[in-house]
């Protein structure tokens, strides 16, 4: 298997793994429920491919805003806090794996996802909690271990290709060479 493939797996499943805790806590409204599932599974189903597309940017930067903008007019119309919080934090989620890029991306899915476990665990418990769980400690290691291989490889090779033009400037100033 491909190292791209297995990382997206790995970190597909840490989002769906926290999510999953916090739509089975049973204190989101069924319909927000519904939304949050329905939107996974289309985040989920959009080909690497597209997330490179100039509208997917646009998504990734309109939909957040969006999202925030409806939640505090929700709280205004009186919504309660923690609901509007979570319901924020697992729509930010969505978007995320809709529109991830790179290993920043990936980091802030991985974070979101153990910020949907924590507030699984204050919104409900149970039996299905305590598989997200331990799903979560199986997943998460191997999760984080690719996301930082992963990190270091654009970061080096970014690097790299940043540190490559400079050098052959510098090296001709220095040397009088042409090239």
């Amino acid at each position: 298997m491909r190292f791209g493939l297995v990382h997206r797996i790995m970190t597909d499943a840490l989002a769906v793994l926290g999510l999953f805790a916090l739509v089975t806590s049973g204190e989101l409204h069924r319909w927000i429920t519904a939304a949050i599932v329905l939107g996974l599974v289309t985040a989920l189903a959009i080909p690497e491919r597209w997330q490179d597309l100039r509208l997917m940017r646009h998504v990734g930067v309109v939909a957040p805003v969006g999202l925030l903008t409806l939640q505090i007019a929700r709280l205004g119309l009186g919504a309660p806090v923690l609901p509007l919080a979570v319901e924020f934090a697992a729509g930010l989620q969505v978007v995320r794996l809709a529109t991830r890029r790179g290993a920043a991306h990936d980091q802030q899915v991985v974070v979101l996802a153990l910020l949907h476990l924590i507030a699984g665990t204050v919104l409900g418990g149970g039996i299905t909690y305590g598989l997200c769980f331990l799903g979560f400690l199986i997943v998460a290691p191997g999760a984080l271990v690719l996301s930082h291989l992963r990190r270091e490889v654009e970061g080096n090779y970014r690097q790299g290709l940043a540190i490559a033009p400079g050098c052959r400037s510098t090296c001709r100033a220095s040397c009088g060479a042409a090239g």
